[in-house]
């Protein structure tokens, strides 16, 4: 049996929960049948990200090998200039308002268009849940049930800086491309 060679698809995220949630995406049949071998690159912060991105610096050889390129992060503290730029570049955008914590919360309620604070409202589901804290089996098994989130995000699924907005499935499509 002949072994088929996958395409790298490298995802540059920006944080601890973004690694661990899409590293945990390997996992699932849907990529494992894909033509694309996941290389999940963190950044560990925006302004990293966006000098990968914006300044083609750190990884050019990583992206010019992939047969895909995504980034993934948040608004957090991204100027709308900065914003507009990294949509410019072409590369596929994970992009969600206001931070990661909105697709994970995706995983367990429909979204909606208004939130005081996205990580309590996540924690009415993962008690234990922090941003700094190391949730890496609650995150992890959250990829099972990624067809919800997927469908709970659907009316927020575009990138907009000025509104609610999770376009985290526009990378999960581009994966699933592959198969």
């Amino acid at each position: 049996m002949v072994r088929k060679i996958k395409q790298v698809f490298t995802i540059f995220v920006e944080g601890f929960s973004e690694e661990i949630y899409f590293s945990a995406l390997k996992q699932q049949d849907f990529v494992r049948q894909s033509n694309y071998k996941l290389e999940i690159i963190n950044c560990e912060g925006l302004n990293h990200l966006l000098d990968v991105a914006l300044k083609d610096r750190f990884y050019k050889k990583q992206i010019k090998d992939s047969a895909k390129v995504a980034f993934v992060f948040d608004k957090d503290h991204l100027t709308k200039q900065q914003f507009e730029q990294i949509l410019a570049t072409g590369y596929i955008i994970g992009f969600t308002n206001p931070q990661f914590e909105i697709w994970l919360l995706a995983h367990f309620e429909k979204l909606r268009m208004n939130y005081a604070d996205v990580i309590r409202d996540l924690k009415k589901y993962i008690p234990e849940y922090s941003e700094n804290n190391k949730t890496t089996r609650k995150i992890t098994n959250l990829v099972r049930d990624i067809d919800r989130a997927i469908e709970n995000s659907r009316d927020f699924s575009t990138v907009k800086y000025d509104e609610v907005s999770c376009s985290i499935e526009n990378v999960i499509t581009e994966i699933g491309k592959g198969s």
